[in-house]
């Protein structure tokens, strides 16, 4: 009878050693796109790091979520038709909710190039001149 119960115990002792192996090792990774300050709606998002890549696309709020997310470092990255991409690193621990904001804005032209051309010229670097014999010769 006291072997039954130890062993009734050992076995609820090891049941709940074990729970904090069982719990969430996830987090969420959640926020907002705006363009020049107001949402922006159907931007592409991603999120890449620690061996892994998810994609997502805001809803009319300019808002996105990643629910689930494994522990590590990852590299959010928002690209509007016509923006420039805005990118922000996040940390996802255990249980935790990280909101960020990810602001595009316009393409900046950063130079501007210009090429003209007036035409081929200047000599040949070789002229190979064939009579009509020798090129009959060398097709036979």
């Amino acid at each position: 009878m006291i072997a039954r119960f130890c062993a009734a115990v050992a076995a609820v002792l090891i049941v709940f050693a074990a729970l904090p192996a069982w719990a969430d090792v996830t987090g969420t990774v959640r926020g907002t796109v705006t363009v020049d300050g107001a949402p922006a709606a159907n931007v592409s998002v991603t999120l890449a790091g620690e061996g892994t890549s998810t994609a997502a696309v805001t809803d009319a709020r300019g808002h996105f979520t990643f629910a689930h997310v494994a522990f590590g470092r990852y590299a959010v990255r928002a690209q509007g038709p016509g923006k420039a991409t805005a990118e922000s690193a996040v940390d996802v621990s255990t249980d935790s909710v990280a909101d960020i904001t990810l602001a595009l804005g316009a393409n900046r032209e950063i130079g501007r190039t210009s090429a003209t051309t007036r035409g081929v010229g200047g000599n040949p670097l070789s002229v190979t001149t064939l009579s009509a014999g020798r090129a009959r010769a060398s097709t036979g």
